[in-house]
């Protein structure tokens, strides 16, 4: 069953189909068990990709037995003093909201010592209803996944294909104000100057992001996982490229007119923004460029600076060409995504 609705307009589509799976769960088994963990978790975990709903569903899981067996624990060693219990209480409600948004899987533990405090505070059957908040988490994290096939989530694969076309796009528009500042064109002034403003580390965080949650879509799959990981390693390279033509751009006169490589740069320039018909990705060009550059640095037809500025271009365009390269081998990046 596939509907024609956007992925952000299905999450709420999908979280009904599974809270009425856990109800109906509960009220087909036993409904004196009283199925709210069970539903709860089965709630939360119908947002985001199917690589992060795994992810999630997976240390839920994991870190809810091992705050169980943690709150066991400090329930014995606190056994004795009711100050002690409510203590523990307090530290694992701090915790647990302190981790909230930091991390997942701690968040999870502490609100699960939480839990088993709260009970043995109160004075109740504490193992039977944490053995029983185990099993009922397993099972809203099996119902979550159950309903995103009624109701599909996006694919993580399908999101680290379009961070990956939007990194290649930040940092050939960082490359391109600082070609304007080689180049002293026109609306030139500021254009050079802390590229991470304009979005290469975070989208370069996002893309790692995205490829770690990819993973869990295609486990056993280790030619995809090999193909992502050598992409990885030339997107940080190309963001490391980026970072340094855009610190020569901003402290380096821009003195190229007597090198022989202005005309060039103008064109590499042009081809970076589009402004011709030719492919961005011409690596027959940038390759032509860099043997020039090796060229005239060895003759001493460069000075020391205007060998920096153009090598720094150099690796940047060998980077792209690079990129280029792996998305021709099928690396899954859709269409025109990077032309």
């Amino acid at each position: 069953m596939k509907l024609a609705l956007d992925y952000e307009a299905r999450v709420p589509i999908r979280a009904a189909v599974a809270v009425a799976l856990a109800l109906a769960l509960g009220e087909a088994s036993d409904p004196r068990l009283r199925w709210y963990w069970a539903v709860m978790v089965a709630a939360v975990l119908v947002n985001g990709t199917w690589g992060e709903g795994t992810k999630r569903g997976l240390t839920r899981f994991a870190m809810t037995i091992l705050g169980a067996a943690a709150g066991w624990d400090l329930s014995v060693l606190a056994s004795h003093s009711h100050a002690a219990r409510i203590a523990i209480l307090l530290a694992s409600v701090a915790l647990a909201v302190y981790f909230r948004g930091v991390n997942y899987g701690w968040f999870t533990f502490f609100l699960t010592v939480y839990v088993v405090s709260l009970f043995e505070v109160l004075e109740t059957t504490t193992r039977w209803i944490t053995l029983l908040r185990v099993y009922q988490t397993f099972v809203g994290c099996g119902i979550a996944m159950a309903a995103a096939l009624f109701v599909p989530m996006q694919r993580a694969s399908e999101q680290w294909e379009l961070d990956a076309a939007e990194l290649v796009k930040v940092c050939r528009a960082a490359a391109r104000r600082s070609y304007d500042r080689l180049l002293e064109s026109a609306g030139a002034a500021g254009a050079a100057g802390a590229v991470h403003q304009t979005g290469v580390i975070p989208q370069l965080d996002k893309l790692r992001n995205s490829a770690e949650l990819a993973g869990y879509e295609a486990v056993l799959d280790r030619a995809a996982h090999r193909r992502r990981k050598d992409f990885m390693e030339h997107a940080w390279q190309l963001a490391q490229a980026t970072l340094s033509l855009d610190s020569v751009a901003a402290n380096e006169p821009p003195a190229l007119a007597r090198s022989g490589f202005r005309d060039e740069l103008a064109r590499l320039r042009a081809m970076i923004a589009g402004d011709t018909e030719r492919s961005v990705f011409d690596a027959a060009s940038f390759d032509a460029f860099r043997d020039r550059v090796a060229d005239a640095r060895r003759d001493g037809g460069l000075t020391a600076g205007d060998y920096l500025i153009l090598n720094a271009v150099a690796q940047f365009s060998a980077e792209i060409a690079a990129i280029a390269h792996e998305a021709e081998r099928g690396l899954g990046l859709k269409g025109n995504a990077l032309t």
